[in-house]
């Protein structure tokens, strides 16, 4: 199977405007960090799902924990067919990883359910844009996606629609385009995780700054 990108610049910030609720998609990815809440920008969409979004939330105790994800079958009468969560784990720890992981999880399910798109959104303010910029997240997603297809038999194509604002979206584009350097997605040199200081697995980076390669764990 193969991939095809799409980038979306159709999202706004804050919780009355981010327009996720609008997108029209069979599979819809949300993440969640464990011990917090959902994105403020979520609640829109939320709302628009009449009480089934929470109900399923809280019927199957999902927390957000690092590999954990819940699907939702909303139905065809829905914008959004299937709404998958997926847990991103303690906020402290995410890392290039922790994108390549949930990618994964997110591309098999969407394969799974026979969907023949995955739409993603990459909110504009959320909590990891200081850490994690729009290309290097962007070039990640692609990476993934592509290697997950690509070990699936079939000649199938899985269109994965990344949503952003309109400010991001040449960011996103760029991630996309970018060349590959190695495997698994060869962004350690163009992001800079937080790292605990003086930990084994930081780096000096160009700019003099401490950075995990995620990449080599």
């Amino acid at each position: 199977m193969k991939a095809k990108f799409l980038v979306s610049a159709s999202l706004g910030a804050g919780k009355k405007k981010s327009g996720v609720e609008r997108v029209v998609t069979p599979m819809l990815m949300l993440a969640k960090f464990s011990g917090m809440n959902l994105s403020a920008d979520l609640e829109g969409f939320v709302a628009s799902a009449e009480g089934r979004i929470e109900e399923e939330l809280t019927r199957s105790g999902f927390k957000g924990e690092a590999g954990e994800h819940l699907t939702i079958l909303l139905g065809a009468e829905s914008k959004q067919e299937h709404v998958l969560f997926v847990g991103l784990g303690k906020a402290g720890r995410f890392d290039c990883g922790t994108i390549r992981d949930t990618i994964k999880l997110a591309v098999d399910n969407a394969v799974a359910t026979g969907s023949s798109r995955l739409s993603i959104p990459i909110m504009p303010n959320r909590l990891t844009s200081t850490s994690i910029g729009l290309m290097p997240t962007a070039h990640i997603i692609k990476c993934v996606a592509d290697d997950v297809l690509a070990a699936k038999k079939g000649e199938g194509t899985l269109e994965i629609e990344l949503i952003t604002s309109p400010h991001g979206k040449r960011h996103v584009e760029a991630g996309i385009k970018k060349t590959r350097k190695a495997k698994p997605c060869g962004v350690c040199d163009d992001v800079k995780p937080k790292a605990a200081a003086g930990a084994s697995t930081a780096k000096s980076d160009a700019n003099g700054g401490s950075k995990k390669d995620a990449c080599r764990k």
